[in-house]
């Protein structure tokens, strides 16, 4: 059995979304996940559950990570965000982190994904 993981993926990307799940899964997580692309639905699955980790794509219609990263400070402050985008660039990667992401993880580099997400979630979980 591998490590529980509940994700909320905001993402437009059905075949992205899959892709990270089993990016994840090969690297021995067992992904419980939502997958969400607007800002109404964000909030509702957020309320709803408690979430390990957010992971956001940068840019969607109409929402993007920066309006992920507002809403989970204002609502859950302690619960990390990453940024997994297609856009990569030193510009994007410095943006989120000063917007508050734990990380900026390239959608081509996935396997860096799993690393970062130990890492925030066990610190997390330490009382």
């Amino acid at each position: 059995m591998g490590k529980p993981l509940n994700v909320l993926i905001a993402d437009d990307s059905e075949d992205d979304v899959l892709l990270i799940v089993r990016a994840l899964s090969r690297e021995g997580f067992d992904v419980d996940y939502c997958q969400v692309d607007c800002h109404d639905e964000f909030e509702t699955q957020l309320a709803a559950r408690r979430w390990d980790i957010v992971l956001s794509d940068h840019l969607m219609p109409g929402f993007g990570s920066f309006e992920v990263l507002d809403i989970v400070k204002e609502r859950q402050p302690s619960l990390p965000v990453i940024v997994v985008s297609g856009l990569g660039g030193e510009a994007n990667r410095l943006a989120a982190l000063s917007a508050g992401a734990r990380a900026h993880i390239a959608k081509d580099n996935l396997g860096q994904l799993a690393l970062e997400i130990d890492r925030e979630v066990l610190s997390a979980r330490k009382p």
